[in-house]
């Protein structure tokens, strides 16, 4: 309690800034992720998907937590936020989505999701998943297309409804949200790690 009468006598907007600083340190992607797989590691060859705006940082958490152990996936985010050549060097397939509305991308996203997924190979799935991921990816509905979703998820930004209201209407546009994903693992090991 000392410590924020110091802050507060140094000025309200010194105190407002210092803890932004603390929020977003607290939330840092590499550093979350990488704080915990370092408290609970995951043994053997690592397949990783990483999506939203945070997939990147994310990533790099993992890669320094795992070393070699990760071994190939996917990685999805929004346009200027991958280091393309970087995500490839450690064998990632890289795919830009968009946000805020899904775009050709976000559905190329999803395909590629459903591909990573359905490939063989050995070892732990760890999903990383960051704000961002439900436009970012996509599967539509059967029916729907890309302009039906964006249509309704240009509508959805404008309706005011909670994000519980709008996350039931974009659950039933999709085939992956609201678990959708989880019939497609065949019970293999899974962690997931969420900012």
């Amino acid at each position: 309690m000392h410590r924020i009468d110091e802050r507060i006598a140094e000025g309200p907007r010194r105190l407002l800034l210092d803890l932004l600083v603390a929020a977003l340190a607290a939330v840092d992607g590499r550093a979350c992720v990488a704080r915990a797989l370092a408290a609970r590691p995951i043994g053997g060859p690592v397949r990783l998907v990483a999506l939203g705006k945070a997939a990147q940082a994310m990533t790099e958490g993992a890669v320094a937590a795992l070393g070699p152990a990760v071994r190939n996936g996917l990685v999805v985010s929004k346009a200027g936020h991958l280091d393309e050549p970087w995500l490839r060097a450690r064998g990632l397939a890289v795919v830009v989505g968009g946000h805020p509305v899904p775009s050709a991308g976000s559905l190329a996203a999803g395909e590629a999701l459903g591909a990573t997924l359905a490939a063989p190979g050995e070892g732990s799935w760890l999903f990383l998943l960051s704000g961002g991921t439900s436009s970012l990816v996509e599967a539509p509905a059967a029916g729907l297309g890309l302009a039906e979703l964006q249509r309704a998820n240009d509508w959805l930004l404008g309706s005011g409804l909670p994000i519980a209201a709008v996350n039931r209407v974009r659950k039933a546009l999709s085939r992956i949200k609201g678990g959708g994903l989880l019939s497609r693992l065949g019970g293999r090991p899974v962690r997931a790690l969420a900012i």
